[in-house]
């Protein structure tokens, strides 16, 4: 039985890389629940309570996007379209930043309602409440840089190249351990630093906030490799990242306004609403998010935001556009 190797050595020159990218995620994951299990008692739990709170925005809005434009992407390519091909790398980026930015701001301003209403039960105290929502406070400030990641992986997916994506996560891998374990070591070395830490994410008073170097690590190392991906990428897939920096800023000024806006919204609600029941807890987030979404929408309004406009036209299409139903002929519907 001979194998082809001729025709299968290609296939795993791609596939190898691809596989070793997927695996390192894990390992990081690992790696950083291991240094959780070092800490305080409940340190895991946390970890992994907020890190799986973040990873549903990042799968709504970076996986989605990135899994929904390989596709294109890859027959654009195949078709040598290269600029039709970059033009709509940058649109999925413009989107994500449209989307990932303002609900950053709005999950730090509310992440301790979003936690206690997600996790608040039994056992699950309030001081845990807390420590949980700074860690996944901590964690989604890299949503963004995340959901870019996975983009532009996919994109050179579909351009062919599986190495650079393997040779940047493997660097990222390390720089998030590294990261960590400095953060650590900082935190517990230098109480200075961690009382600056613990009043910064409200957390006087709190136990085992040294759990809070892994997210810092781990975003940390997720907006250096983005940063880093998407420069060493830039040639390859021909993205203008100028254009998208005019956007980028937009988003900040948005995130920003909306997350103002809820912050205030919240300080009112607290006054108004009970905290004792869960209830409460769920209308002070609810209502403190909407006044934040809305304070968003205000300011890419008044912005001229291209992106808003795009999803308000394909959202009046679905919802006000029907189809005109032709008169028929009355010989026709004769008997």
């Amino acid at each position: 039985l001979s194998i082809p190797w001729k025709e299968i050595a290609p296939i795993l020159r791609t596939s190898i890389p691809r596989a070793l990218t997927l695996s390192l995620h894990q390992l990081v994951l690992l790696v950083l629940i291991a240094v959780a299990g070092s800490m305080t008692v409940g340190s895991v739990s946390v970890f992994q309570f907020a890190f799986n709170l973040q990873s549903v925005p990042l799968a709504i809005i970076g996986v989605s996007y990135s899994v929904a434009a390989f596709p294109l992407l890859a027959q654009l390519y195949a078709e040598r379209q290269f600029a039709q091909f970059a033009r709509h790398i940058e649109t999925a980026m413009r989107h994500i930043l449209f989307w990932s930015v303002p609900v950053i701001a709005l999950a730090i301003v509310i992440r301790a309602q979003f936690v206690r209403v997600v996790l608040g039960s039994g056992a699950f105290d309030w001081d845990d409440t807390r420590l949980t929502a700074a860690v996944f406070a901590l964690f989604m400030l890299s949503l963004a840089a995340q959901a870019i990641y996975l983009l532009v992986v996919r994109a050179l997916y579909a351009a062919g190249n599986t190495r650079l994506p393997f040779y940047v996560t493997l660097g990222s891998s390390l720089c998030a351990v590294g990261a960590a374990l400095t953060c650590h070591q900082l935190v517990v070395s230098v109480p200075a630093l961690a009382e600056w830490l613990a009043a910064l994410m409200r957390l006087e008073g709190v136990s085992g906030i040294e759990v809070l170097a892994l997210p810092l690590g781990y975003s940390f190392a997720m907006l250096v490799s983005t940063k880093v991906l998407v420069l060493l990428a830039r040639k390859e897939l021909r993205i203008r990242l100028r254009t998208i920096g005019g956007h980028a800023l937009q988003t900040v000024l948005a995130g920003f306004g909306g997350g103002v806006v809820a912050y205030f919204a919240l300080n009112i609600l607290v006054s108004v609403l009970h905290t004792e029941l869960l209830l409460g807890i769920l209308l002070q987030g609810f209502l403190a998010g909407i006044a934040g979404i809305c304070g968003t929408a205000l300011v890419y309004f008044l912005l001229g935001n291209e992106e808003l406009r795009e999803v308000s036209e394909a959202l009046k299409r679905r919802i006000f556009k029907t189809e005109v139903v032709a008169p028929q002929d009355e010989d026709h519907l004769a008997v």
